[in-house]
């Protein structure tokens, strides 16, 4: 077929293996689209975390003051759900592309098998 093995001897799919996905994926190209905003929020959220904990320590912890906590605390809170919605939604776009593709990838081989002689 189209795998080379590598050192260790084991196969190794080339270009031309993820070439012959590119037709089944395409018809998702919209959940992969939405899938990759939400990974791209979501490593934002997860940049923007630990400069927001080093903002508490040296504006709370530091200076041994709450002025300001709750609203910090508020604005944490709300960054984190807004994590977790990202991490949700990005995972079911992701399932439902892997479940849409592979039922799309068998209709395809059972019609290509229906089609082979019996020869």
């Amino acid at each position: 077929m189209d795998y080379n093995p590598n050192e260790n001897g084991k196969k190794v799919s080339t270009i031309e293996t993820w070439k012959k996905l590119i037709p089944v994926v395409k018809p998702y190209t919209k959940y992969a689209v939405i899938m990759m905003i939400f990974m791209i929020l979501g490593a934002a959220i997860d940049t923007v975390t630990p400069l927001m904990s080093g903002f508490a320590v040296d504006n709370f912890i530091t200076p041994k003051t709450t002025d300001g906590l709750i609203y910090f605390f508020l604005i944490y809170f709300g960054t984190i759900c807004l994590q977790t919605c990202c991490t949700i939604v990005m995972a079911k776009t992701a399932i439902k592309m892997e479940i849409y593709i592979s039922r799309d990838m068998r209709k395809k081989m059972f019609r290509h098998l229906q089609e082979l002689s019996f020869d």
